[in-house]
């Protein structure tokens, strides 16, 4: 199906059916207008205005049931005056408008003169009784007060039943991957002003670069769960809308330190216990963000521009520096703590024109050289095995034309675009004077896990590389209302590349408790490039409101096709020169996703909605990831292993490494195809690559009711459902079950086991020895009569509340209960896929809550942010010698008498760690200085000075349950901002 049929269809579908909502930036405000004896009255001319507006008004005409709406509104305070010929006409004042909200605003008309009005004043509404999405909007005012990174990610961990990686980063060292309701992380979606921000490779996912400079946000809108036709995936939704600056000339300081002094040490006697001798603790912190905007032409052009220099550096417990990079076995210097650094510069400017009284433009443009000093830093990487990464360019670029043509019809159209370029490269000197030389070996130690000496070789993602990334995004829409009736439709299209080149290293080494073992060999240099020929969404919405209900019915088609690119490859240390074709249509998917919502206004005064949703999203994973693994030079054999006898014990391997056979202290290669075309590479079946409804997809329903249990205080409570299809299998065509014999083992007897261990455990399996090494893998799609369904399923419930009280203070948080259950028993090859295949966790809440609470003397500000959630998951895997296997199995591995096999022991969801809790504080207080506000700041993160488990080592043995992440101590940061 060509893009221009598509086009076509797309016209047809929006001169025959209604639109949508409003785009997932806007906010509107809506309501009825009636007369004192409750009829309704049509032809109300109806205005808003605001300071947050250029053109500072935006009106609407009330329809035949007499509800207007008005789109596109910016966030910002609001003035609603309706009058209509002989009533006298009514003004609300200080309607408080979010983003991406529908503020409900009715009102009742009396009989007068055109020169009275009534004006009403009182508290902006706390419920959106018109949309069925769930989303949280953090304002300026929070963003500002509440003790957390200043990063969108890190804010949006802080919502209850928002799931990241333990107790999520404080700090602000990295972008979070974050999840709620059963979805997948990689679903997760950043956009500022509704423009993605995701890097070529996040193409079908999420992954960004990008750190949102908090001197150039206005509000932060965070969608949950639900959606319009106009949102591509199901996982959260994080919006950033911009500062736009104003006629008046506005500037904002912020200054912000932290040092190693500041921080203190969560080290007990629990941690030591499990061989922790040092903890997480903060090295340093500093973070400058001026940012300025005015006008440059009164009411036609407006600007805003931030700069900002940041530095986060943080040790990491259990890893230090190798006292001797150079030497065979990894030594720690335990008076060197290994750390990351990470810096920040940011330079963004945003011109807002309005052109004519109908037409807007938007520019923006946002620099962000980016450098990661120990990329892939982890307890179980050595300082020198690390890489020094700098993303240069780094950068986002987006375009914007608006323009409402009449009051009820609005036109809307952008582009734009990334350009993400990181070199990962070997350890030179930047800031700890560290080297590594090119051709240094890297050494991986069995054992322990630990890598050392150098990076590993390609194409792992933590060897030096050289990444380039590109895409842009083209969007265009058109929406019509009435009043009670809201039709929109659009498109958006993307195209873009990926190209991953890797030309050092290609020799490692593998030691077992400090004895050579093998090597592996890569066939460097290695290059590929997938690109993005289209990513194309076109949607269909109609908003309907009939009068306590709101119909919210959507249609959207998402088309995705990719290809490799041909690349000619030089000669390398092992391979010749080599040349792989271009390969297209994969993927090559079409997918059809309906969206339905109802909302229905209870009681009829906007105070409570109960709400239902039920939408289907492609899955946000696996476009780019899927033409990258199918690329010719990812499925040539990259690389190969050969058994390594150091005979003379000199660590270094005494044999014609480019001699693929036996020769020397080297054996055979396990691949005598290295550096060509893989006649047993892995194969798709067309259904998974191509095809209508082939993708990844999920289903969510929602069902909620939210109240406004005062003028103040609202409360929702929901049930969430979401389950995925179109899960595949990858079937071994060389072998069936029956090609495996079964065998039990001894599981070891350990206090820390289910039952303290020493039981009989069977279910596992061993290949035969006529079938080893005999892999010609085939991925599929599973069914009913294809090795059986593949289940993943979330149930879940979440109660939240929010209160706004007098003075500015705020309250926020709730509980969220729920688990995603899975079931993979069907057997495709092994009869062990069986065991352990149905994991049904238990419901464990997810408590999150904050606050900003004026004092009432002095200025004085105190904010808070609390997090209790689950411990790490335990699991367990156990490597079992032959000695102890063959007994049961009735001969040998297959492997031969040294093999051993890595084997499940524990029933995953069934052992957790203890519960987390981190409670972070901000006192502040305000000073004003003629027209400069002045907030000066003292942080406290972790204020109990916990040490939650984030991670433990799951490899059964001496390291066993040993942690590998751990909350981070309690530190003291200062801040100051100056707004003037």
């Amino acid at each position: 199906m060509t893009c221009r049929f598509l086009v076509r269809v797309f016209a047809l579908s929006v001169a025959l059916s209604a639109l949508s909502t409003a785009a997932h930036a806007q906010s509107s405000i809506t309501g009825m207008v009636r007369d004192t004896s409750g009829g309704v009255l049509p032809g109300v001319t109806v205005e808003a205005a605001s300071p947050a507006l250029i053109e500072k008004t935006r009106s609407a005409v009330t329809d035949g049931e007499g509800v207007y709406r008005i789109i596109d509104l910016r966030p910002g305070l609001y003035t609603v005056t309706f009058t209509l010929t002989g009533f006298s006409s009514v003004r609300r004042e200080a309607i408080d408008l979010p983003a991406s909200f529908t503020a409900t605003v009715s009102v009742e008309m009396t009989v007068g003169s055109l020169e009275e009005t009534v004006t009403v004043s009182g508290q902006p509404p706390l419920v959106d009784v018109n949309n069925t999405a769930a989303r949280t909007i953090v304002s300026k005012e929070v963003v500002e007060a509440i003790p957390a990174a200043r990063l969108a990610t890190a804010l949006t961990s802080l919502l209850p039943g928002v799931q990241t990686l333990g107790l999520g980063d404080p700090v602000g060292r990295q972008q979070l991957q974050i999840a709620i309701h059963g979805s997948r992380s990689g679903e997760q979606t950043t956009t500022i002003d509704g423009f993605s921000n995701r890097m070529g490779r996040g193409v079908g996912g999420a992954f960004s670069t990008f750190y949102n400079n908090q001197a150039s946000v206005q509000e932060i809108s965070v969608q949950t769960s639900g959606g319009n036709a106009e949102q591509q995936f199901a996982g959260i939704w994080t919006n950033i809308i911009p500062k736009e600056g104003g006629n008046s000339f506005s500037g904002y300081l912020f200054g912000a330190y932290a040092s190693h002094a500041m921080s203190s040490s969560n080290l007990n006697d629990e941690l030591r216990s499990r061989g922790i001798q040092d903890v997480a603790g903060l090295k340093k912190l500093w973070d400058f963000d001026p940012a300025a905007g005015g006008r440059l032409i009164r009411d036609k052009l407006w600007f805003y521009s931030s700069y900002r220099t940041s530095l986060v550096s943080q040790y990491r417990a259990g890893i230090y520096y190798n006292l001797n990079p150079l030497a065979f076995t990894y030594q720690p210097d335990l008076s060197r703590p290994a750390f990351v650094t990470v810096t920040d510069g940011d330079y963004n400017t945003r011109l807002t024109a309005q052109l004519t009284p109908r037409n807007k433009v938007v520019l923006y443009h946002d620099l962000q050289p980016h450098v990661v000093r120990h990329r892939n830093f982890d307890s179980l990487t050595s300082p020198e095995a690390t890489t020094y990464t700098p993303y240069q360019p780094n950068y986002f670029t987006q375009a914007i034309w608006k323009s409402p043509v009449t009051s009820r019809l609005m036109l809307d159209a952008g582009v734009g675009g990334t350009n993400v370029d990181y070199n990962t490269r070997l350890q030179s000197g930047q800031e700890d004077g560290l080297v590594v030389v090119p051709g240094t070996m890297s050494f991986t130690e069995q054992s322990t896990g630990m890598i050392y000496r150098a990076p590993l070789i390609p194409p792992s993602d933590q060897s030096p590389a050289h990444h380039r990334n590109a895409q842009y995004t083209i969007k265009a829409s058109v929406t019509y209302v009435t009043g009670s009736h809201a039709v929109k439709g659009g498109f958006h299209l993307l195209k873009g590349s990926v190209t991953d080149s890797y030309d050092y290293g290609d020799v490692q080494a593998t030691l077992l408790n400090g004895v050579p073992r093998s090597l592996t060999l890569a066939a460097t240099p290695i290059q590929n490039t997938g690109r993005v020929n289209h990513e194309i969404g076109l949607y269909i919405q109609d908003q309907w409101t009939v009068k306590r209900m709101t119909l919210n019915a959507g249609l959207r088609y998402d088309g995705l096709n990719n290809q490799t690119d041909a690349v000619d490859l030089p000669a390398g240390r092992f391979v010749p020169a080599r040349s792989f074709p271009a390969v297209k249509n994969i993927p090559d998917w079409h997918d059809v996703n309906p969206r339905f919502g109802v909302s229905y206004d209870l009681f009829g005064n906007g105070r409570t909605a109960v709400k239902f949703g039920v939408n289907r999203f492609v899955a946000g994973v696996g476009g780019m990831g899927l033409t990258q693994d199918n690329h010719p030079v990812s499925t040539s054999v990259q690389t190969v292993t050969r058994n390594w006898t150091d005979s003379n014990g000199n660590f270094f391997p005494d044999c014609d490494l480019a001699n693929p056979l036996l020769n020397g202290e080297c054996a055979q290669v396990s691949n005598l195809n290295f550096g060509k075309n893989n006649p047993n590479a892995t194969r798709y079946d067309q259904d998974v690559l191509q095809g209508w409804g082939k993708r990844n997809y999920n289903w969510e329903v929602a069902a909620a009711i939210q109240r406004a249990l005062t003028d103040r205080v609202s409360a929702t409570f929901g049930y969430y459902r979401r389950w995925y299809g179109n899960v595949t299998a990858t079937d071994n065509l060389d072998v069936t079950p029956a090609d495996y014999d079964p065998f039990c083992i001894t599981v070891p007897k350990d206090s820390r086991l289910p039952d303290g261990g020493g039981n009989r455990q069977c279910g596992y399996a061993n290949v035969s020895v006529a079938k080893f090494g005999q892999v010609h893998n085939y991925i599929t799609l599973r069914g009913e009569d294809n090795f059986g369904l593949s289940t993943e399923i979330y149930n879940g419930f979440d109660l939240t509340a929010n209160a706004r009280l007098p003075s500015g203070s705020q309250v926020s948080g709730g509980v969220s209960l729920g688990r995603t259950a899975t079931n993979t028993c069907g057997v495709v090859d092994s009869p062990q896929e069986a065991l352990f295949c149905e994991v049904t966790p238990p419901f464990q809440p997810n408590i999150k809550a904050q606050g900003v609470y004026v004092l009432p003397w002095y200025g004085v500000q105190v904010a808070a942010a609390i997090q209790n959630v689950p411990g790490a998951q335990i699991t367990a895997t156990y490597t079992a010698t032959n000695a102890e296997i063959a007994p049961s199995l009735g001969r040998n591995l297959s492997s031969g008498t040294n093999g051993t096999v890595a084997l499940p022991i524990i029933q995953p969801g069934t052992m957790y760690e203890d519960r987390q809790t981190q409670l972070d504080m901000r006192l502040s207080k305000r000073f004003r200085v003629q027209r400069m506000r002045i907030l000066g700041s003292v942080d406290i993160f972790n204020v109990l000075n916990l040490a939650g488990i984030d991670a433990v080592n799951i490899n059964y043995g001496p390291s066993w349950l040993r942690p590998t992440r751990i909350q981070g101590s309690r530190y003291v940061k200062f801040s100051t901002q100056i707004d003037f």
